[in-house]
C-alpha cells in the first residue's frame, strides 16, 4: 500500500510541478513586457528628445545676438491669441540659449468639453 501512495504522490507532485513551470513561464513573459513598457514610459521625455532632437535645438543663433533675455509674457501671450487662453497648458522654458521652449496646449470639443488633441509647440524665444 505504501508504494501505491508514493507513486500517486509522485504523480501529483510531477503534475503540480509541470503546472507551476508553465504558469511561471507565462507570468515571466507578462512581467518582462510590463518592465519594458514601464521603462519606456519612465524615459519617454528623453526618448522623444533623442528621436526628435531637431525640434529641441535652435540651431544657428541669429547674427548679432549677444544676449539672451527673452520676454516670457510675450511668448505666452502670442500663443494664447492663436490657440486660446483656456487651452493653455504650460511652458517649459530653457535657460540654455541653444534650446527651444516647449509650450503645451490642448484642444477641447466645444459641446462635451472633452480634450480631443494635445499639442507641444516648440518656440524659439
Amino acid at each position: 500500500m505504501t508504494t501505491k501512495k508514493l507513486s500517486r504522490s509522485k504523480k501529483i507532485n510531477k503534475k503540480l510541478w509541470s503546472i507551476h513551470n508553465w504558469v511561471g513561464l507565462y507570468a515571466g513573459v507578462v512581467i518582462a513586457v510590463l518592465s519594458v513598457t514601464g521603462v519606456l514610459a519612465l524615459f519617454k521625455v528623453e526618448i522623444d528628445e533623442a528621436l526628435n532632437s531637431k525640434y529641441y535645438e535652435i540651431g544657428i543663433p541669429p547674427v548679432g545676438q549677444t544676449s539672451y533675455n527673452p520676454d516670457f509674457n510675450k511668448v505666452v501671450d502670442s500663443l494664447k491669441t492663436v490657440y486660446g487662453a483656456s487651452n493653455f497648458g504650460g511652458v517649459v522654458p530653457s535657460l540654455d540659449t541653444s534650446r527651444n521652449w516647449r509650450v503645451f496646449f490642448s484642444v477641447t470639443d466645444g459641446i462635451t468639453n472633452i480634450t480631443t488633441h494635445n499639442y507641444e509647440i516648440f518656440v524659439t524665444p
